[in-house]
């Protein structure tokens, strides 16, 4: 049976963003919590296990081992199904922890003390009241820093390139924007403000014109303000504004460039028709000045996108008394 892995410094991963819970460090240590016997009345298949992923057993005595750290067992199950995830995603891969770079391990074991001595926590002292050598945290290490290296791996140049010629506005720039706002009322529901909403976008035509924008707006706008203002917004960054719905913001960011937004965008106030009148980045939204952000980004992304694409592929199973964390609402 596989050997469960040792622990390790989930920051390392946004995507697993579970700082090291060791004696001392994130979570008080507890009194050395007896490990949980599994009740007689369970099935022989559980009996040694909180859960399986594809038939990989995540042991008790692996979670028992982790709750002694202080890691609530809700939280080190599912850290060790994510584990398992990635071990047996990069498999399929063709990649194993093992062929981690020397190199690549010193610098996050590094960055791991560097990280806890800012908190006047040094690691040895911390591994040494959890049971744990420094070679078992080493080893914990490996899967991560596995993943983290296949995920930059499927990041080129090229598209990285075009991530940045995709996002720089939202990351950088900001954009003058107008709007004219409809109300969704009892009178007038969703689908009536639809509608009207659609009408005026037939009105305005695809080649509509700031000022035409603008005129509109001044005539057929539900916001008090529109008469006068012709519905602009004044100038917008991607964090919003005070008074300008997210939804709003959000649309007009994602559109990215001057003209007309081709489709109503709804809010808890209404319905709003977007124009996006000017657009501006400052001159140090280059890629080259941006790159380390750009890829950050990146890669919080593709390893989301590949840790759900293997959950997806992979059967996970729970003992009927797994500790489970609360869904949220």
């Amino acid at each position: 049976m596989r050997r469960p892995a040792a622990l390790a410094p989930l920051s390392l991963l946004p995507l697993l963003a579970a700082p090291l819970l060791l004696a001392g460090a994130a979570f008080a240590a507890p009194d050395e919590p007896a490990p949980t016997p599994a009740p007689a009345a369970l099935p022989e298949a559980w009996q040694d296990a909180y859960a399986r992923v594809d038939g990989v057993a995540i042991l008790r005595t692996a979670i028992d081992a982790d709750a002694k750290q202080g890691m609530p067992k809700a939280v080190a199950l599912q850290r060790r199904i994510t584990l398992e995830l990635l071990r047996a995603g990069l498999a399929r891969a063709g990649r194993s922890a093992d062929e981690v770079p020397a190199a690549d391990l010193e610098q996050a074991f590094a960055d791991a003390k560097a990280q806890l001595a800012r908190r006047k926590v040094e690691l040895e002292d911390a591994l040494a009241k959890a049971g744990q050598s420094v070679e078992e945290f080493k080893q914990g290490l490996k899967i991560p820093l596995a993943f983290r290296n296949y995920v930059r791996d499927q990041l080129s140049e090229e598209k990285l390139r075009q991530l940045f010629s995709e996002q720089k506005l939202a990351m950088a720039g900001e954009l003058r924007l107008s709007h004219i706002f409809l109300k969704v009322t009892k009178e007038r529901p969703a689908k009536a403000a639809q509608a009207k909403a659609e009408a005026l976008l037939k009105q305005l035509g695809s080649k509509a014109t700031a000022q035409a924008f603008a005129g509109l707006a001044s005539e057929a706008s539900e916001d008090p303000m529109a008469s006068l203002t012709g519905g602009d917004l004044d100038w917008l960054r991607r964090n919003g504004k005070r008074g300008v719905p997210r939804e709003v913001t959000a649309a007009a960011f994602r559109f990215g460039k001057v003209g007309l937004v081709p489709e109503p965008v709804r809010s808890a106030r209404g319905l709003h028709l977007l124009f996006v009148v000017q657009v501006r980045l400052p001159p140090s939204a280059t890629y080259e000045r941006m790159a380390p952000q750009i890829r950050a980004q990146a890669e919080r992304s593709e390893a989301a996108r590949l840790l759900d694409t293997w959950r997806e592929k992979s059967r996970i199973e729970y003992a009927p008394d797994a500790p489970r964390q609360p869904q949220r609402r």
